[in-house]
């Protein structure tokens, strides 16, 4: 059974390099796919170029990191691409990763070999969304995304974003959150790149008027309904201290 980790990106959030330490010992191959156009607003050449060099100077010593730059019309279209490559590479589970999600070392040591091709084709893995800092998460429990899925031919497409349709076997299932979670650095970002991001991201057509403004920029701890597109899945912001999912220090 082995495991492969997709990165898609444009510009770094400032999370990549620590992302893909975080799976680099439990992955068999880890592919960056840089997109040469964000997938929405105008293509910045020097974004790219300093994306790149992060990538590049990620250490690899078991050269198992390959960079892809090209242009990939959406993120679906993206996310399946790295599926096919790791198929082609004979690689049995994909992980899609986006470069501002981290992962416990630990809990991927113990969930990988749980993974069984007679059981279900794709996993969704519970996000712990933090706001601003590492120190503050958003008070929302259901946050689960395809994370884990097979490679297998005509099995699982990516029909928009991150959503899937699982064609054959067994459809999907939950991974428990007290064995795995992913750590998502979203919303942490200076307040630029925020305004920057929610201009490039797949969801940029669909912000809210205002957020930016009012919700972004005069944020305090007593506001609610924070989310960008969906105001009240973001109900309001605790402390990070208040989770039992802990984000591990690692070296």
């Amino acid at each position: 059974m082995s495991v492969g980790a997709v990165f898609c990106s444009y510009e770094d959030s400032g999370f990549l390099t620590e992302a893909v330490n975080r799976v680099y010992a439990a992955m068999d191959s880890i592919l960056i796919l840089l997109d040469t156009v964000p997938w929405t607003g105008m293509p910045n050449n020097a974004i790219l170029e300093t994306t790149y060099k992060t990538a590049l100077a990620i250490p690899d010593h078991q050269h198992k990191i390959e960079i892809i730059s090209r242009y990939w019309a959406d993120e679906a279209e993206q996310r399946n691409y790295g599926l096919k490559v790791l198929r082609d590479k004979g690689i049995d589970w994909g992980m899609m990763v986006d470069d501002d999600e981290l992962f416990n070392p630990s809990e991927l040591s113990q969930v990988f070999p749980m993974l069984n091709v007679n059981d279900y084709s794709a996993y969704l893995v519970k996000h712990q969304i933090y706001w601003k800092n590492r120190d503050t998460i958003i008070d929302f429990e259901d946050s689960y995304f395809p994370t884990i899925m097979l490679t297998l031919p005509n099995r699982i497409i990516f029909n928009k974003a991150r959503m899937i349709t699982v064609y054959e076997g067994k459809q999907w299932t939950y991974v428990r959150p007290d064995l795995l979670i992913c750590h998502h650095m979203s919303f942490v970002r200076r307040d630029d790149l925020m305004l920057r991001k929610i201009q490039m991201f797949s969801h940029a057509d669909e912000i809210i008027k205002g957020w930016y403004e009012e919700k972004w920029l005069k944020w305090e701890e007593s506001m609610t309904d924070l989310h960008p597109l969906n105001p009240s899945t973001f109900k309001r912001t605790v402390p990070a201290t208040t989770s039992k999912y802990i984000l591990e220090e690692v070296k």
